[in-house]
């Protein structure tokens, strides 16, 4: 099974990167069969803990969400619960679009010290397969920009980690096979 995963997080314009304040605010996820079937779905707002309170660019990205993630589960409950969910799927296979979803969780996990092996498994980049899978060479572009090329649907709001799941599966439905 392959599950297709997209994550939210927090930040702020003066932030500095080396700062590394960024935290997880949405885990969303989606396990298909091989036939790209939705099978399960998961998705989980989570309180942020070092900078509770969201930033305005963030809520501007993001929409209102700062009652969501006030009243979520904070990250190592939520990865727990994730985990679980992961194993009862019986998924071999992670996807994103792009490798910093990845990336950013693995740092999160770390962060926590959590024990955690869904982000170890095989993993495929939907953002660099859709690029090598054009006909001619392009640069590497968003989600929502690969689907407006394709003609998939967006899922709307855009900027939902679990629409934005379901959006990336449809941009890999119009794809060769993986």
């Amino acid at each position: 099974m392959l599950m297709i995963f997209d994550q939210e997080c927090s930040f702020a314009n003066h932030w500095k990167k080396e700062e590394n304040k960024s935290e997880l605010l949405e885990l969303g996820a989606v396990v298909v069969d091989e036939n790209y079937e939705i099978q399960s779905n998961f998705n989980s707002y989570v309180k942020p803990m070092s900078n509770p309170e969201l930033s305005e660019e963030c809520m501007e990205l993001l929409g209102d969400i700062q009652s969501k993630v006030d009243s979520a589960p904070e990250f190592p409950v939520v990865m727990e619960r994730f985990d679980k969910w992961v194993q009862s799927n019986n998924v071999n296979k992670i996807a994103s679009w792009g490798i910093s979803d990845r990336t950013f969780i693995l740092k999160q996990i770390s962060k926590y010290e959590l024990k955690n092996t869904t982000f170890e498994l095989e993993y495929i980049d939907l953002k660099k397969a859709f690029r090598k899978s054009r006909p001619i060479r392009i640069k590497p572009v968003g989600l929502k920009k690969a689907a407006e090329i394709v003609g998939a649907e967006i899922v709307e709001p855009h900027h939902s980690a679990l629409n934005d799941a379901f959006t990336a599966l449809n941009v890999l439905r119009l794809m060769p096979q993986l």
